[in-house]
This record gives structure tokens, sequence and C-alpha cells, in this order.
């Protein structure tokens, strides 16, 4: 986040009582609020797993867009979609709970486009306070692994019919550039065919990084979050 930059939108979703709560903020103002009865959140889930195993997931995305956004509630929807248009620039914090993380949000339909394509979208961490995040132990100079472009090579799983994304060795190199640039610190950096599961394992147990920046294909299955490698997938236990 740039110097000067607005602080970010805060979009806070939780599960309470069977309805799904909503709130959007722009910093300690509270711009919108909503809960809807989550009666379809059965099919909602099973939707956004199938979409890792169809060719023709751009129909299913902005179906299912459409589908997240009346879990939310039309106030924090058009709310949202009036901020970005105000400052398109602006980013989106979401603060979920451990029922609502493991739904893509960032494929929300706002209009036409997903909010992540309409805004820098992060997630803050669920179930761990921002003082544990490993802030104290970031080495000086900074260590950092950054992998990008992981489907350069073929899918470790072709069923899943993943799209190259173009920009992400861009990415990669560009954040690699920044700190080395800052004199911040070191970098590994991992690219296409080399950002193998083996030589990721390596890097972390090599140099141990404060930081690690991945610019790629990620989701989930019936039990944890991954990440999708050169030649095979690094989930979060893995880690």
């Amino acid at each position: 986040q740039t110097v000067n930059a607005p602080p970010p939108l805060v979009l806070r979703l939780a599960w309470t009582d069977g309805s799904v709560q909503t709130t959007l903020s722009d910093g300690n103002t509270l711009l919108a609020s909503a809960s809807v009865t989550a009666d379809g959140w059965s099919a909602l889930a099973a939707a956004s797993r199938q979409l890792e195993s169809r060719s023709d997931r751009n129909g299913m995305i902005r179906s299912y867009g459409t589908a997240l956004a009346a879990m939310l509630g039309e106030a924090p929807i058009t709310c949202l979609a009036d901020a970005l248009e105000t400052s398109p620039s602006r980013s989106v914090r979401l603060e979920l709970t451990r029922q609502t993380e493991r739904v893509p949000w960032e494929l929300l339909a706002i209009g036409s486009r997903t909010l992540a394509q309409r805004a820098p979208v992060f997630r803050a961490p669920v179930r761990v306070s921002e003082r544990a995040r490993g802030l104290p132990r970031i080495a000086v100079p900074l260590r950092a692994l950054v992998i990008g472009d992981t489907t350069a090579t073929t899918s470790p799983q072709p069923e899943m019919h993943l799209g190259q994304l173009p920009g992400s060795a861009e990415e990669a190199r560009k954040v690699s550039a920044i700190i080395e640039g800052l004199g911040a610190g070191t970098v590994r950096l991992l690219l296409g065919a080399d950002a193998t599961y083996d030589q990721v394992a390596t890097a972390i147990e090599e140099i141990q990084p404060d930081v690690l920046h991945f610019a790629g294909h990620a989701w989930f299955d019936d039990r944890e979050a991954y990440l999708v490698l050169a030649d095979a997938i690094l989930t979060s236990g893995m880690m």
C-alpha cells in the first residue's frame, strides 16, 4: 500500500444463527449492513467445489458471483459498488470467520465484474491476531521467497483446466525488484517450471523466508486450502 493511500474498505462476513451477517465499513464509519438467511448455503458451497473441475468455468463464475451477492444482501453490494466507482484503486479487506472463510468471496459479482477484478482484495487472517502474524521474527535484511506463473507447465491436476495467468510472472518479478531495489533484503525467485514442490520446500528450508509471496492459482478441497505449484499442490498443512 502506497504512502497516503486511503485505508481499505472492510467487508466483514460472519455466520450467525443460520444467517450471513454482512457489514461494510470505511475506517470507523459503518457504510452498510445486512442479515440474509443462508437457506442456500450448502448449495453455494457445493457449487464452489464444482468450479475447480469444469472447463466452462467463465459462465459458472458469473452465476456463482450473483449467488454470492444475493447471500450478502443488496445494501452492502450497492454501497460497495458505489465506493469502488468513486475510488477505483481502493483496496478491500475481507474479514471472515471459520464458517465463511472457505467460500471464494473474491468472485462476488459487482456489476458485470467480480470483486477481484474491480479492486485489490486481501484477506485478514482468521483466528489469528494482528500481533501474532510473525512480525517480531522478521529478519533484517528481509528474506523473501517469491513464486509466480506456476501454471506455465503441465497442471498437477489436469481435470482442473487451470487457465494461464499472464500477469503472475510479471507480478513476481516486480515484487522481487521492489524488495531488492529498496535494499530491504534478499529474494529467492521461482517461476514457471522451477516452482516445483521440491524447489519450494528446499527454498523454505534453506532461507527460512520471512515473507512468501505467491502469484498463481489457489483453491481448497474438503479439508484445507492449497496453492498450485508446477508439479504438485502445496496445502496449508504442508506449509
